[in-house]
């Protein structure tokens, strides 16, 4: 059985230095970066082994001078595409380029609904500079692709902003909203670091539960449903009262994950390398995979990072079925 979506992180380069973000600190070599032929090939595999959705990821895509072509050749293959942005470079040309490609989403961060907010977490000038990229490209691709998404990672700092920000995004048309929890470092997703400067204050912990659920209620007035697994569990996160059951991670079980240097990686740890092996279902059924399944069914550390969810649960027994009892090759 081989995964849904093929996460494919084109480049770690940004032109961001956010304050929940580790991406851009990571030491970084261009000659390593995939290239397009790289992309084709693995584009190649993966559609041919039934894989259905590509997620196009950085540091931030569009800074890739290529990217219209990974676009294009994986709509050739018959995937469906989704781009992750900062929203930043969209100018007009770039919006043009966004409307005809035939991408099918993109996700845009907008960490704030207050200029202040955003750009005190982004950058200086970031919040209006995305604003005008949002209108540009919904004005462009009215009645076509790609549906825009606004996505916001929850922290102190935003906190008391999500209706807001449900209004900003029903003023702007956009399709959905997402909120995704912060991460303590979202790179090194087992590292001992307990604390982070914009953890939700503690005071405020207690009234978690009363606060989303005031969010989740007017979202829905606004067209908006916030069905995502992990939003309900958002307080429990961040007052660290997750437990086994609450959750269920599919990681490196529903999504293959392919960095910019070509590792293949299973919640943050490389199991693999496509220069090496030169094959994704190789990899993938490796036991260094297994041993990575087997950690991730035992962690209690509860990321709670949707993009290894799945909304309909009851399908694990079926994916571990055949993600984890497969005849394993020798190393």
């Amino acid at each position: 059985m081989p995964p849904d979506v093929l996460q494919l992180v084109i480049t770690i380069r940004c032109n961001l230095t956010c304050k929940s973000c580790n991406v851009w600190r990571q030491p970084f070599d261009l000659n390593s970066e995939l290239s397009f032929n790289e992309i084709k090939e693995i584009l190649n595999e993966s559609a041919a082994w039934g894989i259905t959705e590509l997620n196009i990821l950085g540091g931030e895509p569009f800074i890739r001078s290529d990217w219209e072509k990974i676009v294009s050749y994986a709509k050739e293959k018959g995937l469906s595409v989704l781009v992750v942005s900062n929203g930043t470079l969209i100018n007009i040309e770039l919006a043009q380029r966004i409307a005809d490609c035939g991408l099918d989403v993109i996700l845009i961060s907008l960490d704030g609904a207050k200029k202040e907010t955003h750009d005190r977490l982004r950058g200086e000038g970031m919040f209006e500079r995305i604003l005008q990229g949002i209108e540009t490209l919904s004005r462009l691709s009215k009645n076509k692709t790609p549906k825009i998404v606004l996505t916001l990672t929850v922290s102190k700092e935003n906190l008391f902003e999500l209706e807001e920000y449900i209004n900003l995004a029903r003023h702007l048309s956009v399709e959905g909203v997402y909120f995704t929890p912060l991460l303590l470092d979202n790179i090194h997703l087992f590292s001992r670091k307990k604390i982070h400067d914009l953890w939700v204050e503690e005071k405020y912990l207690p009234d978690l539960d009363k606060i989303f659920a005031s969010v989740y209620r007017y979202a829905k007035t606004k067209g908006y449903d916030l069905f995502h697994p992990s939003f309900k569990l958002l307080p429990k996160y961040f007052r660290g009262e997750l437990k086994k059951g609450d959750w269920v991670c599919f990681a490196g079980l529903n999504r293959l994950v392919v960095n910019h240097a070509a590792d293949i990686q299973i919640c943050g740890q490389a199991v693999g390398n496509l220069r090496k092996a030169k094959s994704l279902k190789k990899i993938w059924g490796s036991r260094t995979a297994y041993k990575r399944r087997r950690f991730v069914k035992n962690c209690a550390n509860y990321c709670l990072q949707d993009c290894y969810t799945r909304v309909n649960s009851e399908k694990l027994k079926t994916i571990i079925k055949n993600c984890l009892k497969i005849n394993l090759p020798s190393e």
